[in-house]
């Protein structure tokens, strides 16, 4: 009788246990998450990990499950765990260590890592405020030198200058070259930086306020959007159909070949005076962020243009590197003390760190009035390769 009674209080933990965990995997998964990616060229991931619950293996993992606890809360018979398991393999987003466990081999940033893992000292953020804001009169001097920005004002450019130019996209590789001194982590063959971020942001606001870079090319035309909200109604994302009617012209199988187009007419009207835009070519403009109160505010930039600007963010390089120098030994203990030790390369962690610290830098800059940060929360460029 007392062994009858022992096992059916064993049964009920169990179940209790295993509701526990399903309502726990319920709360993790019923968050919204960003899948990030640092790359350049050809490298990227063959797979989508967005689909068929491969991003969520890695969250489930990253947070202490099993392989068996996650194939048992989606019903997923051995054969589909394995293959699921298998494709993230394939592509390195995932691993296995030499204790047999699975983890992840991207990285997964939830509230809880943000908070506990990836501290922004407050004295670095006043301290690079400090020493870019000194560097502000070479900085406009190299600004005037570039062509594309020559009917911009500094003020209007300055989220792009300060913020994508001097910390992210025209310097991160310094960053990389002089502090982690390695190649982006290697997956597969190809070289790019993976991230999934849980996203607290009601909005569009991308996850934890980061700014970043994206571009499309169109032909010959690059469409790039620098900012925190580039999944907003925009250039690239609306579909064509929407485009086609707010541009009223034709639709038309290959959508490239219409957006391309419509770039091509507004690079000729933002730089040929006596080319006019027609009212609905120019209703389209503004609505959708390339003229704004009859000035044409995204700039065109050629080849030469954008050599310049990568020489511009070279006049903060050495003093953001012997900043981040002097921090990288407290990083590298939260690296350590943290999770990811067992999941992701040091320079994995560091990037993504990075990243939420020029985003601090630059919130910082824009509270004191430095920059001026685009109402839609992004800034809008064109890269003319023709």
């Amino acid at each position: 009788m007392i062994i009858m009674m022992l096992l059916i209080v064993f049964l009920f933990l169990q179940l209790t246990a295993g509701l526990a965990k399903a309502q726990n995997i319920d709360s993790i998964l019923a968050a919204r998450y960003d899948y990030k990616m640092i790359s350049s060229g050809r490298n990227y991931p063959t797979i989508d990990a967005e689909k068929e619950d491969l991003g969520s293996i890695c969250i489930l993992l990253h947070e202490g499950f099993s392989i068996d606890q996650i194939a048992g809360y989606f019903k997923w018979p051995a054969v589909e765990m394995n293959k699921k398991i298998d494709l993230l393999l394939k592509d390195e987003l995932l691993k296995k260590n030499i204790d047999g466990a699975y983890k992840p081999n991207i990285m997964v940033i939830t509230l809880k890592d943000n908070r506990q893992y990836l501290n922004v000292d407050d004295k670095l953020v006043d301290d690079t405020v400090r020493f870019l804001t000194s560097r502000m009169s070479q900085i406009e001097t190299a600004y005037k030198k570039i062509n594309g920005l020559k009917n911009i004002d500094f003020s209007d450019a300055s989220f792009f200058i300060l913020s994508d130019v001097m910390l992210d996209n025209w310097q991160i590789r310094n960053v990389e070259e002089k502090i982690l001194k390695a190649a982006r982590t290697k997956r597969n063959g190809m070289n790019y930086y993976y991230s999934i971020q849980e996203n607290e942001n009601k909005k569009s606001c991308e996850a934890f306020g980061i700014y970043g870079n994206s571009y499309i090319s169109y032909g010959k035309i690059m469409y790039a959007m620098y900012g925190n909200q580039r999944e907003s109604v925009n250039f690239r994302t609306l579909s064509t159909e929407k485009l086609c009617e707010l541009f009223k012209v034709k639709n038309e199988k290959d959508s490239n070949l219409i957006r391309e187009r419509l770039l091509s007419e507004f690079i000729k009207c933002s730089q040929d005076a006596d080319h006019k835009v027609s009212e609905d070519y120019k209703t389209g403009f503004e609505k959708l962020g390339f003229i704004e109160n009859d000035k044409f505010v995204a700039p065109v930039f050629d080849q030469n243009d954008v050599s310049k600007l990568s020489e511009m963010a070279s006049l903060f390089t050495e003093e953001l590197v012997e900043l981040l120098d002097k921090y990288l030994n407290d990083l590298k203990k939260q690296y350590h003390g943290s999770a990811y030790s067992n999941e992701i390369s040091f320079e994995e962690f560091f990037i993504w760190w990075y990243h939420l610290y020029y985003t601090k830098v630059t919130d910082k800059l824009i509270e004191k009035n430095l920059i001026k940060k685009p109402g839609s929360g992004i800034f809008i460029y064109l890269v003319n390769n023709k």
